[in-house]
């Protein structure tokens, strides 16, 4: 409790509707008394709509925790400054050091501050912002054009999703700018948008300029109720770079607000990039489009946020030719719904990618001033706020349709065990298989156990054999001993440190969790039961078993031992897998282990 926040004064704990945690907020500045933080947290101070527990005195537990990240600051040096604590848990997607300090400084406006912590705001590192491809890692940001201008990179963590990074643009040279289903970098469409739990019909036009990393939506809302961010019946949106630009034709006004991601890249949805995204080729099939049926073809993409995912809808039955080539016109997207809107239902017209530049300009005409958002803004619009996450058709007992804290937890668009990794190998879609660590949606950390046979040796002979070793965790601790003999078989020791199941994989994509070869191991009072299974889903429906017993050959498997040395967890599995001998391929070998003895989901860590 080393933090010079953690004050001793008081503080307010609530349940946050975005993580479903409790959230601690200090209350830091001089301004508190005992009444004031009282009345402050009762009334849903830190998140409207949202009663918290005051106490007097002490301290949030989050600065004593040893996975502590940083705090929140609000109203930073002022009389009633609070400081909201966060603790990293590796189990639960929302205290990610990308969401909370994105979070911090967006919606919250307010200030993140290490403090010793764990999460750094990147910002204040001068990082350029997401990896090329998708990646975690700001420091290898994108690429540099001669003019010294980002482009390809992708924003950090889930955001890389959807959108490139504030500080990039986009080119040619970005990964599948040549596919048709890579839209073009300058491009324009009439565009309608209906939202279901809080139906709302608008209809305008978009206009992308990815060399600039801008995006234009004129808006006229012609069904429903204004909401926090569609305030008036007329209005245009404009997105620069890290920029929101908020037009008002109503009252003819115009407000800023900083963004935390760049616009949508034109290749998003036909890749795995984002973290702990998954992309879903569907396939055709015909949709009513303009008062007809329509041939499309179809992608889904997972968005860990909700829990939920988007689909695109090209269509299949003619060519757009376009500067940059054939492209395959964007049709029909459906997404969870940016914050507020619920489910929707994007439908693109009369595509072109012939317009002029002055379109993105029209905010200079007016006198934008930075916008006053804050929490007290959530109250304005009814409805919106409580902590009501009910499932089903988008009605509950309090008129909020699901929408805690602005995420559309009511999505009809919910992650079922129909998603998995489908790749189109009859589109013009280049699959990089060079995935950055945690972005591979495997089940755990991959290692290639590398075949580094001379790649002159005769592929009937044997060749040198070659070997290594791996600690791929700390905690629990696992650990394998690797060796590909010279007759062509990888040799796996594994040692772990655990009471609980754990396992190994060898997917038929490098890297993918699905489709895979896999070894389960999983402890008893006896022993141990070690178990193959073919994965083709990721949930328990797509595990198809045969058993493994010592020495029974299986699939190319063979199992030479299995033991648990002691009560406390230490066990050693030593696995054989025939390779083809010969081979310099790469073999990519996934891992998990869980939380229980028996087989089961092992948490979104992918630990």
């Amino acid at each position: 409790e080393g933090s010079s926040y953690a004050t001793n004064g008081g503080y307010c704990k609530y349940r946050n509707p975005f993580s479903q945690m409790d959230t601690c907020v200090q209350l830091t500045g001089a301004g508190w008394t005992e009444e004031k933080g009282s009345e402050w947290c009762a009334a849903g101070g830190p998140m409207p709509g949202v009663t918290g527990t005051f106490v007097a005195e002490g301290n949030c537990e989050e600065f004593a925790d040893p996975e502590f990240a940083g705090v929140c600051v609000a109203d930073m040096g002022q009389s009633e400054e609070t400081a909201t604590a966060f603790a990293v848990d590796p189990s639960n997607l929302f205290t990610s050091c990308e969401l909370v300090v994105s979070a911090c400084k967006t919606f919250a406006q307010g200030a993140w501050v290490q403090e010793g912590g764990q999460c750094e705001d990147s910002d204040s590192s001068g990082s350029p912002g997401g990896a090329f491809g998708g990646g975690d890692d700001a420091a290898d940001g994108g690429m540099l054009t001669a003019d010294g201008k980002t482009v390809c990179a992708l924003s950090p963590g889930i955001a890389g999703g959807g959108h490139m990074d504030t500080t990039s643009a986009w080119n040619n040279q970005c990964p599948n700018s040549n596919s048709s289903y890579s839209m073009p970098l300058r491009w324009k469409a009439a565009h309608t948008v209906r939202t279901t739990q809080k139906p709302t019909f608008t209809r305008g036009t978009v206009w992308y300029d990815l060399e600039n990393g801008r995006r234009r939506g004129d808006s006229y809302m012609e069904e429903g109720e204004l909401n926090m961010f569609n305030r008036a019946r007329n209005s245009t949106f404009i997105h620069v770079g890290d920029m929101f630009y908020m037009i008002n034709w109503d009252n003819n006004t115009c407000f800023t607000m900083p963004s935390p991601v760049g616009i949508l890249r034109p290749n998003w949805i036909i890749d795995s990039l984002g973290f702990q995204a998954t992309s879903q080729y569907l396939g055709k099939e015909y949709v009513e489009y303009e008062g007809s049926w329509r041939r499309v073809v179809k992608f889904r993409k997972t968005e860990p946020l909700e829990d939920a995912f988007m689909i695109q809808m090209y269509d299949d039955e003619h060519i757009w030719e376009t500067p940059e080539g054939v492209k395959k016109r964007p049709l029909i997207r459906q997404t969870p719904g940016a914050p507020f809107q619920g489910d929707a239902i994007d439908m693109y017209f009369n595509h072109s990618t012939d317009f002029s530049d002055d379109v993105f300009e029209v905010y200079k005409l007016l006198n934008c001033t930075e916008s006053t958002f804050n929490r007290s803004d959530f109250e304005d619009f009814d409805g919106f706020g409580s902590n009501d996450t009910t499932e089903g058709d988008g009605e509950s007992d309090d008129d909020d349709g699901g929408f805690g804290g602005g995420l559309n937890f009511n999505s009809s668009l919910h992650v079922d065990s129909s998603v998995m990794e489908v790749r189109c190998f009859e589109c013009d879609i280049t699959y990089d298989d060079e995935v950055p660590e945690d972005d591979t949606g495997a089940t755990g950390g991959d290692e290639p156990a590398a075949a580094d046979a001379d790649a002159d040796a005769d592929a009937g002979q044997d060749v040198q054999p070659v070997s290594g070793v791996f600690d791929l965790d700390q905690e629990p601790y696992l650990h394998v001993d690797w060796t590909v003999a010279g007759n062509g078989t990888l040799i796996m020791k594994m040692t772990a440190k655990t009471q609980n199941w754990f396992g190994l994989g060898f997917p038929e994509i490098e890297c993918a969790m699905v489709p895979s070869e896999s070894v389960v191991i999983e402890p008893t009072d006896e022993g141990l039961d070690v178990s193959t299974y073919y994965m083709t889903q990721r949930s328990m429906s797509g595990f198809q078993d045969t058993t493994l017993t010592v020495n029974d050959n299986t699939d190319g498997f063979q199992l030479l031992s299995a033991e648990k040395v002691d009560d406390d967890g230490d066990m050693i599995v030593e696995i054989h897998r025939s390779l083809e001998k010969g081979s310099t391929e790469p073999v990519s070998v996934t891992w998990a282990s869980g939380d229980t003895r028996n087989l089961g989901y092992h948490g979104i860590d992918n630990k």
